[in-house]
């Protein structure tokens, strides 16, 4: 019997090494080793990295101890000694523990074809075993203590307080580098080195003391019979000991939940092959596979050939590509600063940089000359139609892909680019991605990359058209899959689509020049390719703009679809669907078979390809009760066959897969469901891991768990799918059963002792949010209405219209910022701080800055109103508007005509964001439009921060009492003081309103959930401060 392990190269490991284990029992006298070690020779000098030989032999030699010599002994050394491997085991240290009538032997050998940098040594530790653990030691360089780097914010923007003047692009890149590397400070960490625990140390001494007396009498069963009392003990406390760090990991990552690394463990414990190292490994083993048969550049080569569409083999444009459409003046209007600075606040602080290494945290913390520059640079790129050739350079990271077989064949490339192009590319995208929706450029089929659609949107419309419908017909879904079809679509198709919608002439320009000259290297582990040039097909991976030209691309395939008659159909991106909700066998295959027609004439003129091996068929026709008819036929049994252009046949499913939308054909939701009971199952593992009834994550974070790996697979399914009362039912357990565990109940806790605790809620109530929230979203824009209309459903909500600031009221705002991690209950330090910071610069400069707010009056009329500093009237006014978002954004309004009062606060952050983007309510627009509008700077304010921060009145509470002494009719001069109450009948949780009737309607899905979750809650939740046996007993006496 024998292993044989091949180590990669690490970190620690700079070369690899070949492992052969061999286990030969004493019984087989007649095994040989000589074939065995010289194929692992073979295959160790193939991949040019030492072999390691070791193993329980069981083969007698005098030249390991023995005192006689056997033909298997003699076979072995022989075999040893002539392939040129060198025996590192000591005879002179036995590793078999003896007994009275056997002394101590060497069975366990150890060889290999290296000798220089090897240690065998024996550790004298049994474990309780008769044979010692033994330890075979290979120098390699000494771990480096790991450095991180962390880089203060605050100094670094302190060091570009004063700005700089930079003559071009290089320069100001080295001059941002400089500052963040000087702002940047390394802390070093060493290894975790483990501690021995005083215990055990003294029960390996004790067991170590008996040991030594019994080896000087070996016929002494009592001290023998101790050694294995002592080793039982040791086995039993470490097994006691595990479990007690263990318990104290779980502790501490409950304390650093909002730490990513966090999340990372309990990733790895849902899936330790999803986890990050365990990537790392697969692509090291996929690396070291290919490197056996190919050179470094073959392998890259045949990487780049399948994973990037190079130059070479596309056919030339056949026409001139220019723009012949209409000219767009509005669109080609020069890029402004507040377009720059809306772009960097949306920016991803996690997202990994390109190959100049700056970050999107670095543009977050930008001065205001590098905006100025920045802007300066796009406009001259935007003018002439260029893009840097730096910033078409993509550096493309393989990674393997989750539940695949580890090969070449099966990776994702991740594509890394400046992120300062992306800004670039971020500004262009929400100015044109606005004018696009505006317009009505796109059909309602299209639903991918689009503001306030989503997936689910897909999902609601076969809901309706197909699982609702209560025909007898059969109905057919058929799903689409086009090949690679973001990396093959044509540029000449995309720029033709541009000049068909009338873009105009810039940005024309502008997707020819990103689009052509882009270069690519490829990093797979630590395999790195040359500079590959890649060809005229393709929108560049993890591009920001790449989604809305493809959109483009396919706006003509869509909209060609959505004019046929007696179909339906939707695009997600790549993802096409199309159905049709009945009637006879053969209509469904004419329509069907015209929508595979029309979508193959579309895709030749983009260079693509439809996949009939990935594209599916499934005929929908439920089961039901009762007889059936005489012509009734089973779904797999209808007569429903297509065919692609080149004659293949798109295959037939009994259940489809639909955007994460799992159809079954005879309208069971049993896959559902049982996807959803795997997803409780390793939920409840996880929670088994991390906590126990004493020790480990407490409820709090538990039930965060709970959400995060349960319920998120839940919600998106609930309200899409027709549930039976057993599956509501079954349902509605997996969600108890879980929730009772995060709490530590037992199981046969009552189910209204745990509704009355608020924590949960029930299946009925996810669907009722879901639906209401995904109604709220629709109703927003002139597509999801569309998509509402198609569905059947009507909708009462208005629409909230926003539309573009004119060009120099936005020139003349400056809006900074909203900082990250500022929750309301889980950030109050970093608020608290905040609104010190502000309130202290606002006092010490008083006469310069307004402090808005909006309150509700009535069930439509809201007051806005803006104060100084003191609290001081400076405007105000009533407001008709749907929400108060819109009442905010007027109150920001008031404030910017004050021309003297150059900073304005406000603590509504959808406000902030709104003039942020530049596309505010058609009132605040009216309220500007024609004004003389001086620089101002918008400034968010963290709310709800109490009437004083450190002895320091807060403005921003004098706003608020200003607002709602307003809209308590109490004048003018009504209260400006905290402490003034509301009105009888008026709750001041509603910001003012007067009376409990005019609350907002509950549009948002935590709305409606909390609103039910809370309404029934009966029993507090337990304090931050109790341990987890303390929540588990306040819970159970809760429950009774």
């Amino acid at each position: 019997e024998y292993q044989c392990i091949e180590l990669l190269p690490g970190r620690r490991l700079f070369k690899g090494l070949l492992i052969l284990h061999v286990y030969s029992p004493p019984k087989r006298s007649q095994d040989r080793f000589y074939a065995l070690i010289s194929k692992a020779i073979r295959l160790a000098n193939r991949g040019g990295i030492p072999l390691l030989v070791s193993g329980d032999f069981n083969a007698p030699h005098t030249a390991w101890g023995y005192p006689k010599t056997t033909k298997k002994g003699d076979s072995l050394y022989k075999s040893t000694h002539d392939l040129g491997m060198v025996m590192l085991t000591d005879p002179r240290y036995p590793s078999r523990i003896g007994n009275s009538i056997c002394r101590d032997t060497t069975p366990d050998l150890t060889f290999t074809n290296f000798q220089d940098h090897c240690e065998w040594t024996n550790l004298y530790e049994d474990l309780g075993s008769d044979h010692y653990i033994l330890e075979t030691t290979l120098s390699t360089p000494v771990a480096v203590s790991r450095k991180h780097t962390i880089v203060d914010w605050d100094l670094f923007r302190e060091i570009r307080k004063d700005g700089g003047h930079w003559e071009n692009f290089a320069d100001w890149k080295q001059s941002l580098c400089s500052d963040v590397k000087r702002a940047t400070k390394v802390v070093e960490t060493q290894p975790e080195i483990g501690t021995m625990d005083s215990k055990l140390a003294h029960l390996f001494e004790a067991r170590n003391g008996v040991r030594k007396r019994w080896k000087q009498n070996k016929l002494n069963r009592r001290l023998r019979r101790k050694v294995a009392e002592i080793n039982r003990e040791i086995n039993n406390y470490s097994t006691q000991l595990e479990r007690a760090r263990w318990e104290e990991t779980c502790n501490m990552v409950d304390g650093q939940m909002r730490v990513g690394g966090k999340w990372n463990l309990l990733k790895h414990l849902m899936g330790p092959e999803k986890s990050k190292g365990s990537q790392c490994r697969v692509v090291d083993r996929i690396v070291s596979v290919a490197l056996r048969d190919s050179s470094e550049k073959e392998v890259c080569d045949m990487l780049a050939g399948k994973y990037l569409p190079l130059r070479g083999a596309d056919p030339p444009p056949s026409k001139p590509l220019f723009y012949s459409g209409r000219m767009q003046s509005k669109l080609d209007e020069n890029i402004t600063t507040a377009e720059v600075r809306m772009a960097l606040m949306d920016l991803n602080g996690r997202s990994a940089p390109g190959a100049d290494q700056i970050t999107n945290k670095t543009l977050r913390n930008l001065d205001d000359a590098s905006v100025d520059f920045l802007t300066d640079l796009f406009n001259e790129h935007w003018a002439n139609g260029t893009f840097p050739e730096e910033w078409r350079h993509a550096e493309v990271v393989l990674i393997p892909k989750p539940g695949r077989k580890p090969s070449l064949d099966n990776l994702r490339p991740i594509s890394l680019t400046s992120c300062v192009g992306k800004v670039y590319e971020h500004v262009l995208n929400n100015r044109f991605s606005a004018f696009i929706e505006d317009e009505n450029l796109l059909p309602p089929n299209m639903v991918g990359f689009r503001p306030h659609l989503s997936t689910q949107d897909v999902m609601l419309l076969l809901k309706s058209h197909i699982i609702d419908d209560n025909t007898h017909d059969a109905r057919a879904i058929l799903g689409l899959d086009l090949a690679k079809a973001f990396d093959h679509i044509s540029h000449a198709h995309i720029l033709e689509s541009i000049n068909d919608m009338d873009l105009g002439a810039r940005f024309y320009n502008f997707a020819a020049a990103f689009l052509s000259g882009r270069t690519a290297t490829l990093k797979l582990g630590e395999l790195k390719s040359e500079n590959y040039e890649l060809g005229s097909r393709g929108t560049p991976q993890g591009a920001v703009v790449s989604p809305l030209l493809f959109n483009i691309g396919m706006t003509r395939l869509a909209r060609e679809l959505d004019e046929l008659e007696g179909l339906e159909s939707a695009l997600y991106a790549d993802d096409i669907t199309v159905w049709v909700r009945g009637g006879a066998v053969g209509h469904l295959e004419d329509r069907l078979q015209e929508a595979v027609n029309t979508v193959e004439r579309n895709i030749s003129r983009m260079s693509l390809s439809l996949s009939s091996s990935k594209s599916e068929l499934l005929i929908y026709k439920p089961t039901r009760k009762g007889r059936r008819p005489k012509d009734w036929v089973p779904p797999e049994e209808v007569d429903v066959t297509l065919f692609t252009a080149s004659g293949d046949t798109i295959p037939k499913v009994s259940c489809i897969r639909i955007l994460g939308m799992l159809i079954s054909a005879n309208g069971y939701n049993t896959e559902t469901l049982r996807r959803l009971e795997q997803h409780t199952a390793a939920t409840l593992r996880l929670i088994i891991r991390v906590s126990n009834r004493k020790r480990g994550m407490r409820e709090e974070n538990l039930l965060r768990l709970f959400h995060a790996f349960l319920m998120s697979h839940v919600h998106y399914v609930a309200s899409m799918h027709n549930w039976l009362a057993t599956e509501r039912d079954k349902l509605n357990v997996l969600i108890r059963k879980t929730v009772k565990r995060a709490l530590g109940l037992p199981i046969r806790t009552s189910t209204q002792g745990l509704l009355a605790l608020g924590i949960h809620n029930t299946l009925d109530e996810i669907i009722e949010a879901q639906r209401t929230a995904q109604i709220s979203r629709l109703s927003v824009t002139r597509a999801g209405r569309e998509i509402l209309a198609r569905a059947g459903i009507s909708t009462t909500l208005q629409e909230e219209r926003m539309i573009s600031l004119d060009s120099a009221v936005r020139q003349a705002l400056v809006v900074t910022p909203i900082p990250r991690n500022m929750h309301p209950q889980f950030n109050i330090a970093r608020r608290r701080a905040r609104a010190k910071k502000i309130l202290g610069q606002v006092h010490s400069n008083s006469g310069s800055s307004t402090f808005t707010d909006a309150a509700r009056a009535d069930r439509n009329r809201y007051v806005a109103v803006a104060v100084s500093e003191r609290g001081t009237l400076l405007s105000a006014c009533s407001v008709e508007a749907t929400s108060p978002a819109i009442a905010e954004q007027v109150s920001i309004a008031l404030g910017l005509l004050e021309s003297s009062r150059l900073r304005i606060y406000s603590d509504s952050r959808s406000a902030v964001r709104a003039f942020a983007s530049g596309r505010v309510s058609p009132l605040v627009a009216r309220i500007l439009r024609g004004r003389t509008i001086t620089p101002h700077e918008i400034i968010w304010f963290p709310a709800h921060m109490g009437s004083t921060i450190s002895g320091i009145t807060n403005s921003n509470e004098l706003a608020h009492a200003r607002a709602r002494g307003l809209a308590f009719r109490a004048g003018l001069h009504g209260p400006s003081s905290l402490d003034r109450s509301a009105p009888p009948g008026a709750n001041p949780l509603d910001g003012g309103a007067a009376d409990r009737g005019s609350r907002d309607v509950l549009a948002t899905y935590n709305e409606v959930t909390s609103h039910y979750r809370l309404g029934r809650r009966v029993f507090p939740p337990p304090h931050s401060h109790l341990t987890r046996g303390q929540e588990i007993t306040l819970r159970l006496l809760q429950t009774g």
